[in-house]
């Protein structure tokens, strides 16, 4: 009998887009893992996840123009608590 096993969810938000898409690669390595989405800023994020795109991770940068990783996370902290942060 073969189990399915779920793969855990990540997004990744930071303003330096190669760094992004080098994490995004890193982390698509790994077998539990995959990245549904990244995001160049808080705001790209927010918008997203309040797409129902929800991830179990969020690789959050903390210095990133129009909405910070602090605002960011305090968001995502008040209306998605289940979300792990990663800063």
């Amino acid at each position: 009998m073969s189990r399915t096993k779920t793969k855990i969810t990540v997004a990744i938000a930071d303003d330096h887009g190669l760094l992004r898409n080098a994490l995004a690669r890193l982390v698509n390595t790994f077998d539990d893992y995959t990245v549904i989405f990244e995001a160049g800023n808080g705001k790209e994020l927010k918008a997203t996840v309040l797409k129902h795109i929800i991830p179990d991770i969020v690789m959050l940068d903390v210095n990133m123009p129009e909405m910070d990783g602090y605002e960011t996370a305090q968001w995502l902290h008040k209306n998605y608590p289940q979300i792990k942060i990663l800063a």
